[in-house]
C-alpha cells in the first residue's frame, strides 16, 4: 500500500516538474520574443530617426541651394537692371545730342526762309512771317527738351514750318495733313522733329523745282507699336532734283537726313524696335518721275 502511494507521489511530482519545465521554457521563449520585438522596434525607430535626419539634411541643403540661387539671381538681375539703366541713360544722352544737332540745322533753314522774304520790304507779310517764325521757334525750343511730345504738337509745328515755306516760295505748293480717324492725336506721344527733315526735302528739292503748283501730303497712321508717317510730294523727283541742285545744297540736304537716321538708329536701340524710314521714287503711267514718298516708322507712347 505504501509502495503504491510512493509511486503515485513520484508520478505527480514528475508531472509537476514537467509542467514547470514547460511553463519555464514557454515564459523564456516569450521573453526572448518580446526582447527581439523590442530590439526590432528600437532598430526601426533608429532607422526612422536617421531617415528623418536625412530628410531634414536634404531639405536644408535644397533650401540653402534655393536661397543661394535666389540671392545670385537677384544679384544678376540687379546688375542687369543697372546695365540696362546705364545703357538707357547713355542712349538718352546720345538722343539729346542728336536733337541738339538737329535744332541749329532746323533754325538755320528757318532763318534763311525769313531773311529771303524780309528783303522784299513787304512789312505786312514780314510781320506775319515773323509771328509764325516766333511761334515755330518757341515750339522747337520747348519740344527739344522732351524725349517725346504729343502728336498734336508735332503736327502744329509741321504746319507752322510748311506755312512759312509756302510764304517764302510764294504759294508754289499746297499741303494737306491727314490723321487716321482712330488715332488719338492728344494722347499719343512721338519723338519731336523726326518728320521735318523729310518735309524740308520734299519742299526744297521736289516742289520748289516744279513748274506747276505742287502738292505736299502728310498722313499719320497707327500700326501696332509704331506710328507710320507718310510724306508724299508730286515734285520733280530725286534724280532731277539732284541734277538741278548744286553741291552745297546736296550736302545741306544730307545733313538733316543723316542726323535723323542717327536718331532713328538710337531709338531702335532704346526701344528695342526696328525704327526706320523708306524713300520711294514715284512714277506715272509712262514711267516718268512723279514725286517722292517717304514712310517713317516712329515709336510712340500712350498716356
Amino acid at each position: 500500500m505504501l509502495s503504491l502511494k510512493d509511486s503515485t507521489f513520484r508520478k505527480d511530482m514528475t508531472n509537476k516538474l514537467s509542467e514547470m519545465q514547460v511553463k519555464y521554457e514557454t515564459e523564456r521563449k516569450e521573453k526572448e520574443i518580446e526582447i527581439l520585438a523590442r530590439d526590432k522596434e528600437i532598430h526601426l525607430l533608429k532607422i526612422k530617426k536617421q531617415s528623418v535626419q536625412l530628410y531634414f539634411l536634404l531639405a536644408f541643403i535644397i533650401l540653402a541651394g534655393l536661397i543661394s540661387i535666389l540671392i545670385f539671381s537677384r544679384f544678376r538681375l540687379k546688375q542687369k537692371h543697372y546695365r540696362i539703366e546705364l545703357e538707357k541713360k547713355n542712349l538718352e544722352t546720345e538722343q539729346r545730342l542728336l536733337r541738339s544737332q538737329m535744332n541749329p540745322h532746323f533754325i538755320f533753314n528757318s532763318m534763311n526762309s525769313i531773311q529771303s522774304y524780309i528783303s522784299g520790304n513787304d512789312s505786312f507779310t514780314a510781320m506775319t512771317y515773323l509771328s509764325k517764325f516766333a511761334q515755330l521757334m518757341r515750339n522747337i525750343l520747348e519740344n527739344s527738351r522732351k524725349p517725346f511730345i504729343v502728336l498734336s504738337e508735332e503736327i502744329e509745328t509741321l504746319k507752322l514750318y510748311i506755312e512759312l515755306e509756302r510764304i517764302r516760295f510764294k504759294q508754289k505748293f499746297d499741303y494737306k495733313i491727314t490723321v487716321e480717324p482712330d488715332l488719338p492725336v492728344d494722347s499719343v506721344y512721338i519723338p519731336p522733329m523726326l518728320i521735318q527733315p523729310f518735309v524740308e526735302n520734299s519742299i526744297k528739292h521736289g516742289l520748289r523745282n516744279k513748274k506747276e503748283k505742287g502738292l505736299l501730303e502728310i498722313e499719320f497712321r497707327k500700326d501696332d507699336k509704331f506710328i507710320r508717317c507718310f510724306v508724299k510730294d508730286n515734285g520733280v523727283g530725286r534724280e532731277k532734283a539732284g541734277k538741278l541742285n548744286n553741291t552745297k545744297n546736296k550736302e545741306h540736304r544730307s545733313l538733316g537726313i543723316q542726323v535723323t537716321k542717327e536718331r532713328l538708329d538710337t531709338l531702335s536701340r532704346l526701344k528695342g524696335l526696328k525704327v526706320s524710314f523708306v524713300i520711294t521714287d514715284l512714277k506715272d503711267s509712262n514711267g516718268n518721275a512723279a514725286g517722292t514718298e517717304v514712310v517713317i516708322k516712329i515709336p510712340y507712347e500712350e498716356e
